[in-house]
């Protein structure tokens, strides 16, 4: 079961600073004040530095567990300028299984004042100590999900192995 907690962990981890690295954020673009309860992080507000030493408001998350200690929810929200607020943005689900974490994403619904169905989902499996990655969209007509990329670091790893040899 501490496989399960560390998988989730670092996988959390590792997609937020690919999401930066992708985004182009590499450099102190941000700054980040994070609250804690013991060593859980319950919530974390984003400023992005402007002219090197303003902080403007940008992005708030919080962060909720299971009692296994083990993240289960991920809400974000984002600054609006006009209301001089935060607002409900997304929300990431994680569900565990054995030597599996899926993570749904859903959007907050202005009109229905709550998160819609999630339309994305990400699925990481633990085998053999290796991650598997699939992504899947919702198929709204078919009401199923399609799988839209799959990563097997067993198979990745085989094939680097031969070019080796």
């Amino acid at each position: 079961m501490n496989s399960m907690k560390t998988l989730g962990m670092t996988l959390v981890f590792v997609a937020s600073s690919l999401v930066n690295v992708l985004a182009g954020n590499v450099e102190s673009k941000f700054a980040y004040n994070v609250e804690k309860n013991g060593e859980q992080v319950t919530s974390q507000t984003v400023y992005h530095v402007e002219e090197g030493k303003y902080l403007k408001q940008h992005l708030k998350y919080e962060f909720h567990y299971d009692a296994a200690n083990r993240l289960t929810q991920k809400e974000a929200w984002k600054w609006n300028v006009d209301a001089q607020a935060y607002e409900r943005y997304y929300c990431l689900n994680y569900h565990y299984a054995d030597d599996e974490v899926t993570m749904e994403y859903a959007l907050w619904n202005e009109k229905t004042h709550a998160f819609d169905a999630a339309k994305e989902k990400a699925v990481y499996q633990l085998e053999a100590g290796n991650v598997n990655y699939f992504a899947f969209e919702w198929n709204q007509h078919l009401q199923d999900w399609n799988l839209m990329v799959s990563h097997d670091t067993w198979a990745a790893q085989e094939v680097q192995l031969l070019a080796e040899k």
